[in-house]
């Protein structure tokens, strides 16, 4: 019997902060400020992406933005032909530079470019990531109200393959809960695919820490600007697109960086924990189904589910993409064993991105 009751509270617990967070994702956008349109630089740092090279130059040129901006492409130690054709398309360009970092690793590369020039936002998305003409201006909006320090946009995963239908709907998740903390003032989550932080904002929190670390540097920055100026931060619609890793062993690397970074927000490890435990329990009850909780283990399933469908679905729309029933079940049979995984890798520290090892 006490195994049944902590199932039902459990269950209760969660159902009830999953409803309260699906009334919390209606909040309306932040709204355009009215000042000048400030200066900025896009920082594009580029590892091993010979493929994506000619596709960042078209989207870069089309870009819509009001204000004065250029867009410098960071090339990482590159072991491709990602390098040379950075160079041949940034010869002549109005707007485009190609730069070979001297430092190892995404947080230098971001870094020196900082260091070499001038505008008053730092802009910084990812290789992979596809952007539209209104995408800088829809992120920039924000930043005309000089008490803006950071502004967050969204990131989705696109492709149309069930393995990547899965990986779009598990991290919508992740947005949703990023948009809603930051609609409270308090974010948890950005990401540096898609986001554009004041100049002095930068310089008053010291830049980046250490460079040793492949991973924290985005939240690094949100905790400490946030923790200095609360009410400075803001997440708002504007939207790139990435694509889905390519296979699961890579996808599980990816989220075991990702969970890393939890440690570095403030509450973000208590949330973590917390949601790893209603995992594990989720998952206890399963096995101890055939024991005699047959009915316990149905009623928690029925409502962690239909609460589960409830959040995704609305979690994709505000990502402007379509919520499938095939990818969510997928998700709902493995994210029970996927995050208990994840979680207790985390804590290790250690994992492998793009050829590079880090504890």
């Amino acid at each position: 019997m006490l195994w049944v009751f902590v199932v039902m509270c459990c269950t209760s617990i969660y159902c009830y902060a999953v409803a309260w967070l699906w009334f919390r994702m209606v909040v309306p956008d932040s709204r355009e400020a009215l000042g000048p349109w400030p200066s900025a630089v896009v920082i594009v740092p580029v590892r091993n992406e010979e493929n994506h090279i000619a596709r960042l130059f078209t989207q870069f040129s089309s870009i819509t933005y009001p204000g004065d901006w250029e867009v410098w492409l960071v090339d990482d130690h590159s072991t491709d032909q990602s390098w040379p054709q950075m160079q041949r398309l940034a010869t002549g360009h109005p707007r485009i530079r190609a730069y070979q970092s001297s430092g190892v690793g995404k947080k230098a590369a971001i870094a020196e470019v900082i260091a070499a020039t001038q505008s008053q936002v730092i802009v910084t998305t990812d290789a992979d990531c596809v952007i539209d003409d209104g995408w800088m201006r829809s992120l920039m909006a924000t930043m005309r109200d000089e008490s803006v320090r950071l502004t967050a946009g969204l990131v989705r995963i696109a492709g149309g393959s069930l393995w990547n239908r899965v990986q779009a709907l598990e991290f919508s998740s992740v947005m949703a809960m990023a948009w809603i903390t930051a609609k409270g003032g308090r974010p948890l989550y950005c990401s540096g695919a898609n986001l554009a932080i004041r100049r002095s904002a930068w310089e008053e929190v010291g830049g980046y820490g250490m460079y040793g670390t492949g991973t924290g540097d985005d939240l690094d920055l949100l905790n400490r600007i946030a923790s200095l100026h609360p009410g400075s931060t803001r997440m708002v619609r504007a939207t790139v697109d990435t694509h889905g890793q390519a296979d699961a062993v890579t996808f599980l690397q990816q989220r075991i960086r990702w969970a890393s970074k939890w440690q570095r927000v403030q509450g973000g490890t208590a949330l973590a924990v917390v949601h790893w435990i209603f995992q594990v329990v989720f998952l206890g009850v399963l096995f101890t189904a055939p024991l005699g909780y047959g009915s316990a283990a149905a009623c928690c399933w029925f409502l962690k589910v239909l609460v589960d469908g409830l959040f995704l679905t609305r979690a994709m729309s505000l990502l402007g993409q379509r919520f499938g029933l095939a990818e969510f079940l997928v998700v709902e049979a493995l994210y029970a064993p996927y995050v208990i995984y994840v979680g207790l890798q985390a804590l290790t520290g250690r994992y492998v991105w793009k050829g590079r090892t880090y504890n």
